[in-house]
């Protein structure tokens, strides 16, 4: 099985459209101390892209818009929407964030322990 381990003190997981579930996250997360991760293989699933949208203009809110894409990973497919839209909004001094393609050698090099990928 393929696993993914870090240090955090919290990790929470939103599955689910329900407002007042989504508001009760928000209300337990510390905004400027919070790393959101955008994971779609295709890049094109609704909820996870509203929520990276929604998460993101409260992050900018919190830090400003010059520090709010450092609070951002993709996790996705080389070449999918996610992708693009990461490495579109890097290239704006507003959005750097990172975007890390999941590809056939790097799950493989991964389940190896190699985690250079």
């Amino acid at each position: 099985p393929e696993v993914m381990s870090f240090g955090a003190e919290r990790f929470h997981v939103l599955d689910t459209t329900h407002p007042s579930a989504i508001r009760r996250l928000e209300e337990s997360l510390e905004l400027d101390r919070t790393l959101f991760i955008a994971a779609s293989k295709s890049g094109t699933t609704l909820e996870p892209n509203v929520f990276k949208e929604y998460f993101f203009e409260r992050v900018k809110q919190a830090v400003g818009p010059d520090k709010a894409g450092d609070r951002f990973v993709a996790i996705t497919d080389p070449g999918s929407q996610l992708a693009e839209l990461a490495r579109a909004d890097s290239a704006r001094a507003e959005r750097r964030w990172r975007s890390f393609a999941i590809s056939a050698s790097c799950a493989s090099a991964a389940r190896r322990s190699e985690y250079a990928c």
